[in-house]
């Protein structure tokens, strides 16, 4: 990957966790937004109703995360090894970015069920685009500095999505 070109293949392992970490828990906000799409669609809801939907299931489905973010000092060098204590702080921003993620991932949902497909896919562009330009710079403080640009680029993701979702008419 990136981070272990430019970082090395410590900080890469360390990034990597943090990945392997949040890939099975983004399914749960992913899955739920699928299922939101329809009914937006059939507009069966008002928008208000649906950033409501957004919000509940995305606290729900960061609960894991809040948890792991708490346990992650005491569960990954147990599970891992001492080796990997310095990968604590890089799986806590990462899923503190998750749980920020999943809430623009029912934005996408909403916009996507409201025929904004385009506007979900310029936002999608512009903050991979973000993560790219950050990442190389993010790198001098490692792992770390990575999974900080990821999140920063979730954070962009839910900012621009929700002011797409809240622009939308009725």
């Amino acid at each position: 990957t990136v981070v272990t070109l430019l970082s090395g293949p410590i900080q890469g392992a360390y990034f990597a966790i943090a990945n392997r970490l949040i890939s099975p828990l983004s399914m749960i906000p992913n899955a739920m937004a699928m299922v939101l799409m329809p009914a937006i669609s059939k507009k069966e809801l008002s928008k208000k109703q649906y950033i409501k939907s957004a919000y509940i299931t995305s606290i729900i489905s960061s609960i894991p995360l809040l948890i792991l973010i708490v346990i992650a000092p005491y569960i990954l060098p147990l599970l891992l090894g001492a080796d990997y204590t310095n990968a604590v702080s890089t799986v806590q921003v990462v899923c503190a970015g998750l749980a920020v993620s999943s809430v623009s991932s029912m934005f996408f949902a909403i916009l996507q069920g409201a025929g904004q497909a385009k506007k979900a896919a310029n936002i999608s562009l512009i903050t991979t685009c973000s993560y790219l330009i950050a990442l190389p710079v993010s790198l001098q403080w490692g792992a770390f500095g990575a999974g900080c640009a990821l999140s920063t680029s979730f954070l962009l993701r839910f900012l621009l999505s929700r002011n797409a979702v809240i622009a939308l008419p009725h």
